[in-house]
C-alpha cells in the first residue's frame, strides 16, 4: 500500500490547508516540465498528484485512513515478529526529517496533533541505527 502521507511528506494529521500547500510545494519541484522531462521526476509527480487526489477528498480520504491504519497496524504486527533494523540516515537527511517535522507541528494546537503517530516518526528517526551513525 502506498503512504501517501509520505509522499506528501505529511503526518495523518495534516489539515486540508497543509496537504494543499505540501502538494503544491512539491508539485513544483518534481514537475516534468522543470525537469527536462526525466522520467523519474514524471513518476514522483503522478504519485504526488495521486495522493493529493486522495487526500484532498474528503470520503476518498476516510477510506484511505481506514484502509491506512489496518496496513499500519498489520505492519506494526509483522515487525514485532521480526528483526527489524530501520534504514540509516545519513546526517543531512536525518536533520531534514526533524526539520519537517517541526514544520507539519508547529502552528499546531495539542488536540490537533496525532500523538501516536508523532512518536512512530520520532522513534524512527532516534532508531539506535541512526543515533551509532550519528556519532563521532
Amino acid at each position: 500500500m502506498t503512504d501517501y502521507y509520505k509522499v506528501l511528506e505529511i503526518s495523518p494529521s495534516a489539515s486540508s490547508d497543509e496537504i494543499k500547500k505540501a502538494y503544491r510545494r512539491l508539485a513544483l519541484k518534481y514537475h516534468p516540465d522543470r525537469n527536462d522531462g526525466d522520467k523519474t521526476y514524471e513518476l514522483k509527480f503522478k504519485t504526488i498528484t495521486e495522493a493529493y487526489s486522495i487526500l484532498s477528498d474528503i470520503v476518498q480520504k476516510e477510506n484511505y485512513d481506514k484502509r491506512y491504519e489496518n496496513h499500519r497496524a498489520n505492519s506494526e504486527n509483522e515487525r514485532a515478529s521480526t528483526t527489524f533494523e530501520p534504514e540509516i540516515e545519513v546526517p543531512i537527511k536525518f536533520l531534514q526529517k526533524f526539520i519537517d517535522l517541526t514544520k507539519q507541528v508547529s502552528g499546531l494546537e495539542k488536540s490537533q496533533i496525532n500523538q501516536s503517530a508523532l512518536f512512530n516518526r520520532l522513534k524512527e528517526l532516534l532508531s539506535d541505527g541512526n543515533i551509532k551513525y550519528l556519532l563521532p
